[in-house]
Order: structure tokens, then sequence, then C-alpha cells
């Protein structure tokens, strides 16, 4: 479904070497004419642990993004949104029906997001870490396609500035 490569950035401040306030967003990269995903939102870190090199910290994202998503044709039910927004795609489908019933549709879903996480930072200069995390990316409000869009989430990045 959403395996893939995302691209992101987040900013905010430090409050007392432990509490960080800002704000992420997220963009995938390895998207195609099917599939595709943005989120973002505000951003809480709590740093539960911290060492003088390594540090453990607790986060979360809340927010919201959209996410291109398909859907098979359901000839018992209308389609969830106007037809000249949907785009078909052929499967292979035999002649004498409309649509085939191979055919798929690809559709633009908004999406509320929560996403909690763990982290491990490793200082490995003053000012510059390296931070490696694992998550979930809860999904709702997305008529139906919050299966396609949620799970599990993997973080690498490189960190800059004062804090851990």
């Amino acid at each position: 479904d959403y395996d893939g490569l995302l691209l992101g950035g987040s900013g905010g401040m430090l409050f007392d070497g432990k509490l960080l306030i800002g704000a992420a967003g997220y963009w995938m990269v390895t998207s195609d004419d099917y599939r595709g995903m943005t989120y973002g939102g505000a951003l809480v870190e709590w740093y539960a642990l911290r060492g003088s090199r390594v540090a453990l910290s607790l986060g979360g994202l809340v927010g919201g993004g959209f996410a291109r998503v398909t859907s098979g044709w359901d000839d018992d039910g209308p389609m969830p949104m106007p037809a000249d927004q949907v785009r078909f795609n052929h499967r292979g489908g035999g002649p004498g029906y409309y649509p085939p019933s191979q055919y798929y549709w690809v559709y633009d879903q908004g999406f509320f997001v929560a996403e909690p996480q763990v982290n491990v930072v490793w200082q490995v200069a003053p000012g510059v870490a390296i931070v490696g995390g694992a998550g979930y990316r809860v999904v709702g409000a997305a008529n139906g396609a919050e299966e396609q869009i949620r799970g599990l989430t993997g973080t690498f990045s490189i960190r800059f500035g004062g804090g851990r």
C-alpha cells in the first residue's frame, strides 16, 4: 500500500532541555500516478532519558494530510466523489461491461493523522546528532481508506541545532 520513502523536515523550540514543541511535514518521494501522500502538523517530543552522548525521546505528530488512494469499482453503490475527479485504470477486463470489474479508481483523500514515535538520539558532534526512530501512523476521517494509509513508520535523520 504505502511502503515508500518519505522526505520531511521539522523544527521547534526546546524548553528546559526536555520538551520540544514545533511542527513537521512529510512528502512521499516514491509516489506515482496511483499513490502518493503528504502530511504534517504539530510536533511534541519529550526527552525521557538524556546522557552526554545518547538520548531517548518519546513524541508524536498530530495533524492532517492528503493521500492518493485506490479502490475497486462497486457496481452496487455510488462513487464517493464526482465522476470528473475519478481516474479509471484498466486491469484487463472483458468486453461488454462499463466499467469492467477489473477497473479501479484513484482519488485524493484528506485524512487526520496522529503519529506517536520513539527515537534514539546519538550526539556525534556539538550541534549535530543522528536520530533513528520507530512509530505508527494512526489515520482517521479518511472515508474508508484508513487501512491503505496507516501503518508502521521508521525514521532516520540528521539533526542540526543546540538540542539533542
